[in-house]
């Protein structure tokens, strides 16, 4: 009954877990607080809240009820849980635990190497790269926004690839897209298959439903058909990008402000 939730559950905690350092830590701060603790407040706030949470969390009929809420991000609830301040907490209460400075020391040396071991350093180059903006974003992804704010029509709205759509509405926010940037939906996004699916036919097709002016393609994408035998016209172009221009769009047909 329960089957879709329960693998909806499990992988949340997969999401969640990382390298499962910091969820070991919290377990054992938890079993620390149960044995060490004697305020009743911070035994009720490092305890009883983060067992009830996870109590109520993993329940399949919770998820039943919230997951189609909060749909693939579900697995982000868990970060209710006091999971940083608890191991910190546990940390320095076991350091004053000990009887002399050199013994402390020692601990907290260890309980320092130990929480840095136990995680992975967010700042690599999968995660980060050298930008040359005020943004903060990919310097690419900068320049074709500002390519497409830069003409001259008041109305623009562009069906994208997936890596851009994240960055074009952050960066000018007059370049409407054809679609939201949320991943897990891209599947049932028609453009965006479309676009992985290599058809033309399709794209232009999508374009005049939802009134797209612009279409972006990746140069190393090789399509079907050409899409400027549909009146489309290239725009401009970066290293990685070509934008194109619907040169008989009908500008009539939409609410221009």
């Amino acid at each position: 009954m329960f089957k879709e939730n329960i693998n909806s559950i499990v992988h949340g905690l997969k999401e969640f877990k990382g390298s499962g350092g910091y969820l070991a830590l919290f377990a054992i701060g938890i079993l620390y607080i149960f044995l060490k603790e004697k305020d009743r407040k911070r035994k009720a706030l490092f305890m009883i809240y983060p067992l009830l949470m996870l109590f109520i969390w993993i329940n399949p009929l919770f998820n039943k009820v919230v997951f189609p809420i909060f749909n693939t991000i579900y697995w982000r609830l868990l970060w209710l849980l006091p999971l940083g301040i608890e191991i910190a907490y546990c940390a320095v209460s076991f350091i004053n635990e000990q009887n002399d400075k050199f013994r402390k020391c020692v601990v907290a040396i260890g309980s320092i190497i130990t929480i840095m071991l136990a995680g992975q350093l967010i700042y690599t180059k999968v995660n980060f790269s050298k930008v040359g903006n005020l943004y903060k974003l990919p310097d690419e992804c900068v320049h074709v926004a500002q390519l497409l704010g830069a003409d001259d029509e008041e109305y623009k709205k562009a069906i994208a690839p997936i890596p851009l759509l994240p960055y074009i509405s952050q960066i000018d926010a007059s370049v409407h897209l054809s679609n939201k940037r949320e991943a897990e939906t891209y599947s049932k996004v028609e453009e965006i298959m479309a676009m992985l699916n290599r058809d033309i036919k399709c794209i232009v097709r999508v374009a005049e439903e939802k009134k797209c002016n612009y279409v972006i393609f990746e140069k190393a994408m090789v399509f079907n058909e050409n899409i400027e035998d549909y009146g489309f016209k290239i725009l401009t172009e970066t290293d990685n990008y070509i934008i194109y221009k619907d040169m008989e769009f009908d500008y009539t047909s939409v609410n221009e402000k």
